[in-house]
């Protein structure tokens, strides 16, 4: 293996640590050696801290120096001991060297010029060169590395020595090789690992992208239903598209919420404020026809008191009389008929019906008075004929008045009682329609507070209400789904209507068969359960089930 020499290094005295300039030593090991060539110094090296720094066995002994040449030795078969034998030696071969210098320093011009005096010619070389003895004998040949590797205890040839090198380095390269090996393998792994990693992170990113755009969607739908507070009616959602129904938003100038019924924005509270109006004008419509009612009773009392008092003294008017009092006998059953049913206007009929009586009793009285008045009836005939024509349009003014108050009563039965949707009169309608729609209004707001708003795409549960954003009916789940795409308006295979109001929508739940053959019907309202019943199927394939 070739010694590393790549760049300089820099060592300072009484330091372990050397420094190097462009040099590489992540490859380099502990234990192998590092050689200055200036100072022919051997060093253990004990860590390899980076690829420019290193850490010896042994601190710096001689003088420090930068930018100096190197090499390392690549071996683990070196101990300290022999380091240290061969830094004796170099040691040795550095003080000859430099006591050579010095002698050679110590010549003087003079000894030279002497010998140029004396006749010679040269350099200083030249003079050297004279100077020069004969080659003396060869000296004792010292130990080699061999002969040390010996000393410490090993045993074999020149050979072995050379194979335990050899060894130990190639062990070393195999050491080298499987830290590459192991190195290879830990980044294909890490390359692995960072590939399912990224594969993850892109899983993950998709993931927050669906969301995000799951969380856009909700955004927008309930930025189209709710449109926040405005000046005046919009004409489109948030977004410039067309209003949907149910859509909502608060009027700042009127100081309410108005909700898009398709056609045009409505006020709910309003409505309702004007359906309580409405009913309060048809109460007091009701009131004001009693009234008049009264009053044509007593109009009509006056006209039967009228008539009696004109007949007191007629003999002739007896069949006037008793026809006028079969009149107000028939009068007084055609109001009692009238009056029959209508909650509002039973007092008046009543009274309508004393005030008639009192009539026919004053009517019997002027029949007998007039029966005892009879023998004068000759000579009065002629007062008897006015009289009659009085009591003809006291009579006249009786069916009048009765006619006026039976109309009242007639009146005020419709302002009370006419049917939902049926107006009284013109654009107005009966104390009976506004409690229809109140209570219709209340039903509904009691079964939406139990509701769930339909969402497209959502899940629901059989027997669960949700309410629909396009009718704002309540409707129940007949089956699970996991996904509702169609509106519970028009998708009546999962959803029933729901009136509320216990019991008024459908009844729906299971069944199953006893082993008596009777069916066994359950159904979530438990106002409705039906538990038990024969049943049959008939020709038709028909279900008859007798409870």
């Amino acid at each position: 293996m070739a010694w590393y020499r790549t760049g300089t290094v820099s060592i300072a005295q009484g330091s372990a640590v050397v420094t190097g300039a462009g040099t590489n030593w992540i490859s380099q090991h502990a234990g192998w050696v590092l050689v200055t060539i200036a100072g022919g110094t051997l060093h253990e090296i004990k860590e390899v801290i980076s690829s420019t720094e290193l850490r010896l066995a042994k601190p710096v002994i001689g003088a420090g120096a930068a930018g100096l040449e190197y090499f390392i030795i690549p071996t683990h078969s070196l101990n300290a001991d022999l380091i240290a034998k061969i830094n004796e030696m170099i040691s040795q071969f550095t003080t000859s060297r430099e006591a050579w210098q010095a002698v050679y320093s110590d010549f003087s011009a003079s000894t030279y010029q002497l010998w140029k005096d004396q006749g010679n010619s040269g350099t200083i070389a030249d003079f050297l060169a004279v100077l020069k003895g004969d080659q003396g004998g060869k000296g004792d040949q010292g130990d080699s590395v061999y002969d040390d590797w010996l000393a410490q205890g090993n045993a074999g040839s020149f050979e072995d020595f050379l194979a335990v090198l050899a060894g130990q380095a190639s062990a070393q390269a195999e050491a080298a090789r499987d830290d590459a090996l192991a190195a290879q393998s830990g980044a294909e792994t890490a390359e692995i690992g960072a590939v399912a990693v990224q594969g993850e992170v892109q899983v993950l990113a998709d993931q927050v992208t669906a969301d995000l755009a799951a969380v856009a969607h909700i955004y927008d739908t309930f930025d189209d239903r709710n449109l926040g507070a405005k000046d005046e009616d919009p004409v489109t959602d948030n977004d410039g598209d067309p209003l949907i129904l149910s859509a909502r938003y608060w009027n700042t100038v009127a100081g309410e919420e108005r909700v898009w019924n398709g056609e045009k924005w409505i006020a709910p509270l309003a409505a309702a404020s004007t359906a309580a109006q409405q009913a309060q004008d048809a109460a007091a419509g009701a009131l004001a026809s009693e009234t008049a009612a009264v009053a044509a009773r007593g109009a009509s009392q006056a006209s039967a008191a009228a008539a009696a008092a004109s007949e007191a003294n007629t003999a002739d008017s007896e069949t006037v009389v008793v026809a006028a009092k079969a009149e107000a006998i028939a009068a007084r059953d055609q109001v009692q008929i009238q009056a029959t049913g209508l909650d509002t206007a039973v007092s008046s009929a009543l009274a309508a019906q004393a005030g008639s009586e009192t009539a026919r009793d004053a009517a019997q009285a002027s029949a007998a008075g007039a029966a005892e008045s009879e023998t004068n009836a000759a000579a009065s005939s002629g007062t008897a004929t006015a009289k009659a024509a009085e009591a003809a349009i006291a009579r006249d003014e009786t069916y009048t008045a009765r006619d006026t108050s039976l109309a009242a009563v007639d009146k005020a039965g419709l302002w009370a009682g006419a049917p939902e949707n049926t107006e009284v009169e013109p654009g107005a309608y009966s104390a009976a329609h506004h409690a229809a729609k109140s209570k219709a209004h209340a039903d509904a707001a009691s079964i939406a507070s139990n509701a769930q708003e339909w969402v497209p795409g959502m899940s629901v549960t059989r027997g669960k209400l949700y309410w629909s954003p396009v009718s704002i009916l309540t409707y129940r789940a007949a089956y699970d789904r996991a996904v509702s795409s169609v509106d519970p308006t028009e998708d009546t295979e999962t959803f029933v209507r729901d009136g509320g109001g216990g019991g008024g929508g459908a009844q729906f739940g299971s069944f199953e068969v006893n082993g008596s053959g009777e069916l066994i019907l359950s159904f979530y309202d438990p106002g409705n359960d039906v538990s038990a019943g024969d049943f049959s199927i008939d020709a038709d394939g028909n279900l008859l089930v007798e409870i």
